[in-house]
């Protein structure tokens, strides 16, 4: 309990009030699953940074959805728009996740993860982009697995949607291997596992990509030493001077280190410009 109320100080000390949002991040129902994934929350690195966390549905897929209409008018969505949302994908078919992100106003996330699970991710994609844009504006952003989809609403209106493919940056015919360097191998797997996240604007114009490093570093030992291979990551991106930086050391240091919880960043976000310059680096920080 106290591993996961020092998770969430993190929101705390980056100025959120928590009060509205207890129903959906209750500590006791949310230790119950996480050693399979619950909650976590990003740190972006940018100067002009806002908090974000998000909590999926896992062990509770129907009961998650009730909560989140019980709680609909803290996430600035309608209960009509997130009726559509979840109409797209029946309880259980995929992982439902929510993400709140406190820029001003609200900018709330839906997605559908885990999409290796489901029956069928290729027709999915295809009912999600009618649903959004009335037509499929492009082609899969590869051949590569379909793991997510996600959608961002302010004020209720759509303001972009993402999608996520599995990839390994070990792969020589990677056009993404240019950030090999910077991310180091899974000491087991020996793979450089990435989700790349094509990004569209409301219209459906390509509006960028993000790169997310998917860690593994769930054991103390591989926690310990990811935390190193990131720290490393932001002193080459200059990014080691930036105040959230300075605050997730602190946060780090005054952990008490043992194997019942694990902080960890499970997944490593690198925010690309359409011209490929990297724009922000966030910390998807997570406890197993």
């Amino acid at each position: 309990m106290d591993a996961f109320i020092s998770l969430l100080s993190l929101l705390e000390k980056q100025g959120v009030e928590l009060a509205p949002y207890r129903t959906l991040i209750a500590p006791e129902q949310c230790l119950v699953h996480m050693p399979h994934f619950k909650l976590d929350v990003s740190v972006s690195l940018r100067e002009d940074a806002v908090p974000r966390f998000s909590i999926n549905d896992t062990g509770e897929p129907s009961a998650f959805r009730h909560r989140i209409h019980t709680q609909i008018e803290h996430i600035g969505i309608s209960p009509n728009t997130l009726l559509s949302f979840f109409n797209l994908c029946p309880p259980g078919m995929a992982q439902t996740t929510l993400s709140l992100k406190w820029e001003h106003p609200l900018r709330c996330t839906l997605y559908f993860e885990e999409l290796t699970e489901h029956e069928s991710p290729m027709s999915l994609r295809e009912q999600w982009y009618q649903h959004f844009y009335g037509a499929l504006p492009h082609p899969p952003a590869s051949d590569k697995p379909l793991v997510a989809l996600g959608a961002d609403f302010i004020r209720d209106q759509l303001v972009a949607t993402k999608e996520y493919v599995l990839s390994d940056l070990n792969q020589p015919s990677d056009p993404h291997r240019s950030l090999a360097k910077m991310i180091p191998s899974h000491p087991f797997s020996k793979q450089k596992r990435v989700l790349l996240a094509q990004r569209y604007d409301a219209h459906g114009r390509d509006i960028g990509e993000k790169i997310l490093w998917v860690t593994e570093g769930n054991t103390p030992d591989l926690a310990a030493k990811t935390w190193k291979d990131v720290s490393r990551i932001v002193r080459s991106l200059s990014l080691h001077k930036t105040s959230n930086w300075q605050m997730l050391v602190e946060w780090i240091r005054e952990w008490r280190w043992g194997p019942a919880c694990v902080p960890y960043p499970d997944l490593v976000c690198f925010n690309r410009q359409p011209n490929g310059m990297i724009e922000d680096l966030i910390l998807y920080v997570s406890l197993k």
